[in-house]
C-alpha cells in the first residue's frame, strides 16, 4: 500500500510544480505585457516630444524665411528703383547722342556770329554805362538807390507775408486749443450737474475692468492681469474728474466749474478775433506784394522817366 501512496504524493507534487510554473509563466507574460505597454508609452511620449520639436523647428524656419523674404523684397524694390533711374538716364543720353551731330553742326555754324554779338553787347554795356554815368552825374546814384529800394521792398513784403502767415497759423492753433479747452470745461460742468450718474457710469467701467483683471488672475495669467491693471489707465479712470465730493460741496464745485467754463469760452472768443485780425493782415500783405510784383517795376520806370526830364538833360540829343 506504500507504493500507491508515494505515487499519489509524487503526482500531487508534480501537479503543484506545474501550477507554479504556469503561474510564473503568467507572471512573465504579464510583465512582458507591462513592458510592452511601457515601451508604447515611451514611444508615444517620444513621438510627442519629437512632434513638438519639429513644430518648433518649423516655426523658427518660417520666421527666418519670412525675415529673409522681407529683406529680399526690400532689396528688390531698391534694385527696381535703381534700374528705373538708370534706364531714364540711358534714354536721356541716347536722345542726346542721336541729336548730337545735328546740334553740333547748328551750333558750329552759329558760333562765330554769336560770339561777335555777345562781344558787341558787352562793349555796349561798358561804354553806355560810362557815358550815362557821366551825363547823369550824382543822379546815377539816385537811380541805383531807387532800383535797390525796389528790390528791398519786394524782400520786405515777402518777409511780411511769411511773418503774417506764421502769425495766422499760430493764432489758429491757439484758437483750436482754447476751443478744445472750452469744450472740456463745458463737459465738466455738465458732468457736475449730473454727478451721481457720471460717477455711476465711471464705477461701472471700473467694475468691468476689475472683473477682467480678476478673471485673468484666477486663470494664472498674472502678466495679463498686471498689464490690464497698470497699462490700461485703471488708475487714471479711478481719479478722473469730476471726483466724488461731499454733497455739501457740490454747489461750490458747480460755481467754480461754470466760472472756469465762462473764462475758457471768453478766451476762445478772444482767440477767434485774433485769428480774424491775423487773416486780414495776411490778406492785406499778400495784396501789397501782388501789387508790387505786378506794378512795382512800372512805377520805377515812370519815376526814372521823370528824373531824366527834371534834369533837362537829353543824353542822346
Amino acid at each position: 500500500m506504500t507504493e500507491p501512496t508515494e505515487s499519489a504524493g509524487g503526482g500531487a507534487a508534480q501537479a503543484a510544480s506545474e501550477h507554479v510554473v504556469e503561474v510564473e509563466i503568467l507572471d512573465l507574460d504579464a510583465g512582458t505585457e507591462n513592458i510592452d505597454n511601457d515601451n508604447d508609452t515611451l514611444e508615444a511620449g517620444g513621438a510627442a516630444d519629437t512632434a513638438e520639436e519639429d513644430a518648433g523647428d518649423i516655426d523658427g524656419a518660417i520666421k527666418k524665411l519670412e525675415a529673409e523674404a522681407g529683406r529680399a523684397r526690400q532689396a528688390k524694390e531698391a534694385a527696381e528703383n535703381t534700374l528705373a533711374d538708370k534706364e531714364n538716364r540711358l534714354a536721356a543720353l541716347r536722345t542726346v547722342q542721336r541729336e548730337l551731330d545735328a546740334n553740333k553742326q547748328a551750333y558750329g555754324a552759329a558760333y562765330d556770329k554769336l560770339k561777335r554779338d555777345e562781344k558787341a553787347y558787352r562793349d555796349f554795356l561798358t561804354s553806355e554805362k560810362g557815358s550815362l554815368e557821366k551825363l547823369l552825374g550824382p543822379v546815377a546814384d539816385e537811380v541805383r538807390k531807387k532800383a535797390a529800394a525796389l528790390g528791398d521792398e519786394r524782400k520786405s513784403l515777402e518777409r511780411e507775408v511769411d511773418s503774417r502767415t506764421t502769425a495766422a497759423t499760430e493764432a489758429e492753433a491757439a484758437r483750436d486749443a482754447s476751443k478744445v479747452k472750452a469744450k472740456e470745461l463745458s463737459d465738466r460742468s455738465g458732468e457736475l450737474k449730473k454727478l451721481a450718474a457720471t460717477i455711476t457710469a465711471r464705477l461701472a467701467l471700473l467694475k468691468t475692468r476689475r472683473d477682467e483683471i480678476t478673471k485673468a488672475s484666477q486663470a494664472g495669467q498674472y502678466a495679463l492681469a498686471y498689464w490690464l491693471l497698470t497699462g490700461r489707465d485703471y488708475a487714471a479712470v479711478l481719479d478722473r474728474e469730476p471726483k466724488l465730493i461731499a454733497p455739501t460741496g457740490l454747489a461750490q464745485a458747480l460755481i467754480d466749474a461754470l466760472d472756469a467754463q465762462a473764462k475758457a469760452e471768453q478766451r476762445q472768443a478772444d482767440d477767434e478775433r485774433t485769428v480774424v485780425r491775423h487773416r486780414a493782415e495776411l490778406t492785406d500783405a499778400r495784396k501789397r506784394l501782388d501789387d508790387h510784383l505786378a506794378n512795382g517795376e512800372a512805377r520805377l520806370r515812370a519815376d526814372l522817366e521823370q528824373m531824366a526830364t527834371m534834369e533837362g538833360d537829353k543824353p542822346h540829343a
